[in-house]
């Protein structure tokens, strides 16, 4: 009997817990399906305030489209560009028109054979409820720090330079206008990689080349069509070069 009894009671406990474990799965199963029903319901309101965070912002753009002033407040990244750069007078604008503070939060000199050479600076704007942060570079490499007898300008032109970039990034990123602007340095650095890398060109040289060529001793004043052209004579010379010739001073 003792024996029987405890074979029930075992018996009892085994379906208890089978009990129990079916109705926590079904606990579990009712949560999951709740929490996916919340999740579902978020989603929609998330939507819907997409939606109208999308009908500001197009709104936004069409009255900055009306308010700023072409050549003034924002110009052709580069010359032939079909694409828009924030200058410095629009950006400033922005930020007095938000009530945004600015501040310069780091400050990295860059040298290169014990010289100054770049400069990095990483700027802040700031809102009573939110900030975004971002970087400028400028270096000697550029041929706009070089007077017309091929010297360089003062090195303080280069921390501003850098600074105003990482201001109008800044901006840019700020009011989500990366859609809209690019930043003005983004081409001209594109095509000195190009350069530095395909080609191995000496920068030194390269606004008295220009000049020569093309009658502008800038890398961002040729237009699109002249930088192709640019390209083209570079590729011709390194063929040059490889088979044993000279490459055209560059």
């Amino acid at each position: 009997m003792a024996d029987e009894r405890k074979v029930k009671e075992e018996v009892k406990e085994n379906q208890e817990k089978s009990f129990l474990v079916v109705k926590e799965g079904q606990k579990e199963g009712q949560v999951v399906k709740e929490e996916g029903q919340r999740e579902e319901e978020i989603r929609l309101v998330d939507l819907g305030k997409l939606e109208r965070f999308l009908e500001h912002y197009n709104e936004m753009l069409k009255t900055l489209r009306s308010r700023l002033q072409k050549g003034v407040d924002y110009g052709k990244a580069f010359p032939g560009a079909s694409v828009y750069t924030l200058l410095k007078a629009g950006a400033e604008k922005l930020v007095a028109f938000a009530g945004l503070s600015k501040e310069i939060i780091n400050k990295e000199i860059v040298f290169r054979n014990g010289e100054p050479y770049g400069a990095v600076v990483t700027l802040r704007l700031s809102s009573s409820g939110r900030s975004v942060e971002s970087i400028g570079f400028a270096s000697y490499d550029e041929p706009c720090f070089r007077d017309k007898e091929r010297n360089y300008l003062p090195f303080n032109y280069v921390i501003s330079r850098a600074e105003k970039r990482a201001f109008i990034k800044a901006v840019t990123i700020f009011f989500g206008l990366s859609s809209v602007f690019v930043p003005e340095d983004e081409e001209n650095n594109y095509r000195l990689e190009v350069l530095r890398k395909e080609f191995n060109v000496n920068l030194v040289k390269l606004g008295d080349y220009l000049k020569k060529t093309f009658g502008k001793s800038r890398l961002e004043d040729l237009s699109e069509d002249e930088w192709k052209r640019f390209l083209e004579i570079l590729r011709k010379s390194k063929e040059r070069k490889e088979k044993g010739g000279q490459n055209d001073n560059l």
